[in-house]
Order: structure tokens, then C-alpha cells, then sequence
């Protein structure tokens, strides 16, 4: 099982994020698709860091892990399930 990882390393593309959303007035850990937009990579230094991957919206990151293998190609869901 892949380890979660510090939002003090960045990756590179797409990982599985655990983040700080507010919630009725409460911070509660949230589970998404999110990626590190690097200042670094920008002359005018505006990356954004840690995004959403819908929306490019900003979130205060917990952790992250990579994302999983995807299945091969001929794999298929049975109805048995």
C-alpha cells in the first residue's frame, strides 16, 4: 500500500489529496483529485500551490498519495457485486 506523503513534497501530475475544506463553520478533512502548481515554474512567481483539480481552486493540503494503477484495458466489471 503506497504511503501517505507530506504536503512539503511536491509531486508531479494528478495524486489523491486530503485536505482541509470548511464545513458549517468547521474544518473537516476532505478527500479529492488535486496537484501542485509550483511558483517555482512561473517568472512572476504566481503558481498557486496545492489546487483542486476541478477548478484550479486553492486548498490547504493535509497530505497526498499517489494515485493508483489503472485497470488493463480488457478489464470489465461483472453485475455481481
Amino acid at each position: 500500500m503506497t504511503e501517505w506523503k507530506q504536503p512539503s513534497e511536491h509531486p508531479e501530475g494528478k495524486v489523491l489529496v486530503a485536505y482541509w475544506s470548511q464545513f458549517f463553520g468547521k474544518e473537516t478533512l476532505t478527500y479529492n483529485i488535486g496537484f501542485y502548481d509550483d511558483p517555482k515554474d512561473y517568472r512572476d512567481g504566481n503558481g498557486k500551490g496545492w489546487c483542486k483539480w476541478n477548478g484550479d481552486i486553492p486548498i490547504k493540503v493535509y497530505a497526498w498519495m499517489p494515485l493508483p494503477e489503472l485497470p488493463p484495458k480488457d478489464f470489465h466489471l461483472t453485475k455481481d457485486f
